[in-house]
């Protein structure tokens, strides 16, 4: 019977880890800065987080289940301005061209050997657009 307990219990938290697991349909602007968000499904989130980092958490009812029916935060034209995420195939990617480095008069190249690549890790727009909807741009990067 302690057991059956145990599985009943352990069960139920896993169905409520699964509930919280839920994210927002589109995260709200860079600079929105209110504690409650409400996406454009009209779901309830809940901003928390530590040292900068913000997650979105899920706002639940006693049933576990999420706090939807509520007018969106952020006005739907708002939310269509920002860049939509860009998946390029390889065949479409255009890398960015690099100017190799040029040695100033006085000095010699430490290395002859290829270790020093400009095009190491070429970019490419699409490349720099999927950055920008995951990190951002200070120093150091952060995941928003």
């Amino acid at each position: 019977m302690a057991c059956a307990g145990l599985l009943a219990g352990g069960a139920a938290t896993i169905a409520v880890a699964n509930d919280l697991d839920a994210r927002p349909a589109e995260l709200p602007p860079s600079g929105f800065a209110e504690r409650y968000y409400v996406d454009s499904e009209g779901c309830m989130f809940i901003r928390a987080g530590t040292d900068g980092a913000v997650r979105w958490v899920p706002r639940v009812n006693r049933d576990k289940s999420l706090v939807c029916g509520f007018a969106p935060s952020v006005a739907a034209a708002a939310v269509a301005r920002k860049p939509a995420q860009v998946v390029a195939s390889p065949a479409q990617a255009t890398p960015r061209q690099s100017a190799a480095p040029t040695i100033p008069d006085g000095y010699k190249a430490a290395w002859t050997d290829g270790r020093l690549n400009a095009l190491r890790g070429p970019r490419t727009e699409a490349g720099d657009a999927a950055m920008a909807l995951v990190w951002t741009d200070a120093v150091p990067m952060r995941r928003k």
